[in-house]
């Protein structure tokens, strides 16, 4: 089976060989530090009643706008959604009438700079955050973006003139470029009762690119 796969790639590479053409991958990664933060937090809340489940969510509430102010953080930053609140059936009471109810809320940050964004987060999971999500950015980051794609192209054209010199071809210009989608990655997630003291985000940048090389005799 081997026998025949490495024959069949053999066959194609030496089709396009004939036709003049090659054609190559390349991918280029960059690890750059974000300079801006998304923070994205739930509040979540169950009581025996609806007042019940809704006071403890403000409580919570409170205590979070008080972190924010207290770190300086600008009502333009906070994003506050609307309180949700559901009735749920009690499945482990012999009642079958038995309810219970549940709150949340989510509450969206904009932080300009990460200056002590570490203990600012800290604070937040103390009080009662039932998940949160941070998503590190960076302000160039199609610049950053723009960088991995030239180191992309970069490693293409390499593969391509390794490729040519084994087949004892030159190689030509570029015919075709074509961007393919990469996984990039901006941001670092965990829930709160998953979150460790090492906070600190970093973004991955990757690029892809299939090209198109002439080859020459």
């Amino acid at each position: 089976m081997m026998g025949r796969i490495l024959y069949f790639f053999i066959f194609i590479c030496l089709n396009l060989y004939a036709e003049g053409l090659l054609s190559v991958y390349g991918k280029g990664s960059l690890k750059v530090d974000p300079d801006s933060l998304i923070v994205s937090m739930q509040i979540f809340t169950q009581g025996k009643n609806l007042v019940d489940a809704k006071d403890k969510n403000d409580e919570i509430s409170k205590k979070v706008e008080e972190i924010l102010y207290k770190n300086g953080i600008e009502k333009d930053q906070i994003q506050i959604e609307n309180l949700n609140i559901y009735s749920r059936q009690d499945y482990e009471s012999k009642d079958l009438n038995s309810k219970f109810y549940e709150a949340s809320k989510n509450i969206n940050l904009h932080l300009k700079t990460l200056q002590n964004h570490i203990d600012l987060i800290n604070s937040l999971l103390k009080i009662g955050i039932s998940s949160i999500n941070l998503n590190y950015t960076r302000s160039d980051f199609n610049n950053q973006k723009n960088l991995a794609l030239q180191e992309a192209l970069k490693e293409a054209k390499q593969k391509a003139v390794m490729l040519a010199t084994t087949a004892n071809k030159n190689l030509g210009d570029i015919l075709e470029i074509e961007e393919l989608i990469s996984n990039t990655l901006p941001y670092f997630t965990k829930s709160a009762q998953d979150f460790s003291e090492n906070l600190n985000g970093v973004i991955i940048v990757d690029s892809k690119v299939k090209v198109k090389f002439k080859l020459n005799p």
